[in-house]
């Protein structure tokens, strides 16, 4: 869940329906669009796509070449992260 005012991330438990543990973006932005692959989460926080190790519970890289982001998706097989971008065309970037 992207707490835009505490600018952290809850991660919930759906089964007791309680937060677990916060993850912070590196900058202290505000996060917002989110998707999951293969244990990372993939935020939009402020202006940049950051990358979040849901097993260590931290941001791990900030991807400084989306420009402007407005949304993400995975690709079925995975590998790719799809990222809509508002003042540059990149069709899609493999993190």
């Amino acid at each position: 869940v992207a707490n835009q005012s505490s600018r952290t991330i809850s991660i919930v438990d759906l089964t007791q329906r309680k937060e677990l543990d916060l993850l912070t973006p590196r900058r202290n932005g505000v996060p917002n669009r989110m998707t999951m692959s293969d244990g990372h989460l993939y935020a939009i926080v402020d202006e940049i796509a950051e990358i979040f190790d849901i097993r260590l519970k931290k941001s791990i890289k900030s991807i400084n070449t989306v420009f402007g982001p407005s949304d993400l998706a995975v690709a079925s097989n995975q590998k790719f992260v799809y990222v809509v971008n508002n003042k540059k065309l990149i069709l899609s970037t493999k993190w």
